[in-house]
């Protein structure tokens, strides 16, 4: 009987861990199962798999670089907005590639789905801190915006390509190289295809909706979001909706109406603006003196009283446009060629 009993109690022991029949004969099925499907063919596509993945997360982050520095010259030039970039973006690499495991553990979704939903915010954040541009000044509002929008971005992407580097075959390489051809490899693609897009860029940049600052942070969001789909984009619905009604850096009508109800009340007025290779491009008008300006980036260019048009030359705001053509265009008995031509102005 005390026999029986002891069998009984083993029983129920091996039964509560799971050690039942059942149990062993699904667990034998399911490795036959991975056994079968573990072929070479399936083996190369996996990887073949992770390589696209990580070439698409830099080349969205690549792209993604050249767009932000394009976003901050219209408030703090283009001298400014290159500051502090590329330190930013490598810090943000950093953290990104040494904490992808700490990312994984914490976060309860995965740092390639949070992607998408960084980058729809993104231009909300531009556009709430540009207000404070005066105040920021050139030295840190470009760090502190980037450091709100670029370098979490950094942070996400350099966390999801070491996740799946995590699972690429280096078996082949020798150790040393196994270990850092993943980091280097990533960073030298990053920078290439950085360089690259800033060339593209440069030769397109206006041409079309897409390739203005807002339009390409817009279609940057729109592919994070075609490559890591989920629940959680939910959450961007009210970036979507301030982007498409209320942000005034969108070339759009509705943009251009409500930036010109918050400059008239300092008595300014855009008549219109542009994306060229030249920079972003606006022409204002001041309501009361009819002061009107070229500007690009955040430089004025020259402008002219409105009201005050002559016949044949208009005077213009910037009177040292004008000295320095009527120099030039001043007859001599002797010409001077342009090359060696020189004239001081006072």
């Amino acid at each position: 009987m005390a026999r029986q009993k002891k069998a009984a109690r083993d029983n129920a022991a091996d039964t509560s861990m799971g050690f039942t029949p059942e149990r062993f004969e699904r667990e034998l099925k399911d490795l036959a199962s991975k056994a079968k499907n573990d072929t070479w063919s399936n083996r190369v596509l996996g990887q073949v798999v992770l390589y696209v993945k990580t070439l698409v997360l830099l080349t969205l982050l690549g792209v993604y670089s050249n767009a932000s520095q394009l976003a901050l010259s219209p408030v703090y030039g283009s001298v400014p907005a290159v500051a502090w970039h590329s330190k930013a973006l490598m810090a943000g690499s950093f953290v990104g590639w040494a904490g992808n495991l700490a990312f994984r553990q914490l976060l309860p979704i995965s740092t390639e789905q949070l992607l998408p939903l960084v980058a729809l915010y993104v231009p909300v954040m531009q556009c709430f801190l540009y207000r404070f541009s005066q105040t920021l000044g050139p030295s840190y509002g470009p760090l502190l915006t980037e450091g709100v929008t670029l370098v979490p971005m950094a942070i996400l992407t350099a966390a999801s390509v070491a996740d799946n580097l995590e699972g690429v075959d280096l078996s082949s390489m020798p150790k040393v190289l196994g270990d850092a051809v993943p980091g280097v490899g990533s960073w030298a693609t990053f920078k290439l295809v950085e360089h690259i897009a800033e060339k593209l860029l440069q030769k397109h940049i206006g041409t079309m909706f897409w390739y203005t600052r807002m339009g390409m942070e817009i279609f940057l969001a729109g592919s994070y979001t075609v490559f890591a789909p989920s629940k959680y984009l939910a959450l961007a619905i009210p970036a979507l909706v301030h982007t498409a009604m209320f942000n005034p850096h969108v070339d759009t009508p509705t943009a251009m109406e409500l930036l010109n109800t918050t400059m008239l009340t300092d008595n300014w007025m855009i008549l219109d603006r542009r994306e060229s290779v030249t920079g972003y491009i606006s022409v204002v008008e001041q309501t009361r003196s009819k002061m009107r300006v070229l500007r690009a980036d955040h430089s004025l260019l020259g402008g002219d009283w409105a009201e005050w048009r002559g016949n044949q030359v208009t005077e213009p705001i910037y009177a040292i446009f004008v000295m320095l053509e009527a120099v030039r265009l001043v007859e001599r008995e002797v010409p001077v060629a342009d090359a060696d031509a020189k004239a001081l102005v006072m």
